[in-house]
């Protein structure tokens, strides 16, 4: 069973039904950008014999100008929601060398947490497409329920800091920290991980950096 190349301390190994979630952290130990990275094998019906492997790096990208709070507390919108998959994914892990922490979860959950994600990709991208619909004036998109297609609120502390459950608003949307970890929660609900176990957001950097 292979080895990952996202976390080179980490002793699980990944396979056809099990699959490997890696956190990082992108940036320095004080700050930067949380981003997370699955990996895992898929093998094609029509190909038994040649199982490939499958290596997947998500993160978001955010409009954060409107202080609010504190004087480094910011607030906006998430922009993007960013997906590379297979050739898409080119970073060389393993000369970059990012701090991380895995886990081990079922392909089933590793793959439903993908879907949810692409989900959420496709309605950022439809409601940036309505931010500039509205500037000139065009029709605007709707959800199935017939609402406005609005971006996921977004806030630099994220909803978990000290600041924002004291003295903001914690429904102001999370960051790039708290978003991963939301996704990672989904996806190890069952698995057996406990709670204590997973990376938590750098408090003094602002949350935007984990581990």
């Amino acid at each position: 069973m292979p080895k990952s190349k996202v976390n080179p301390h980490c002793k699980e190994e990944f396979n056809e039904e099990k699959w490997l979630i890696s956190i990082i952290n992108t940036g320095s130990k004080s700050g930067g950008h949380a981003a997370f990275v699955v990996e895992g094998i898929e093998t094609d019906p029509s190909k038994p014999l040649f199982p490939s492997a499958f290596i997947g790096q998500y993160d978001i990208a955010a409009n954060a100008e409107e202080k609010q709070d504190s004087s480094i507390n910011t607030k906006g919108y998430i922009t993007k929601i960013k997906v590379y998959e297979n050739e898409e994914c080119t970073r060389d892990y393993e000369k970059l060398n990012y701090p991380a922490k895995s886990y081990i979860v079922s392909r089933e959950q590793a793959k439903r947490m993908i879907i949810a994600i692409k989900q959420d990709r496709d309605r950022t991208e439809a409601a940036m497409r309505n931010l500039n619909r509205a500037a000139h004036s065009a029709e605007i998109e709707r959800d199935a329920h017939g609402d406005i297609i609005q971006p996921f609120r977004f806030q630099y502390l994220g909803k978990n800091h000290p600041l924002v459950k004291f003295f903001g608003d914690s429904a102001a949307g999370n960051n790039c920290a708290g978003w991963c970890l939301e996704k990672l929660t989904d996806a190890t609900y069952g698995a057996g991980i406990e709670d204590s176990t997973l990376p938590k957001p750098k408090v003094v950097s602002g949350q935007c950096a984990i581990l």
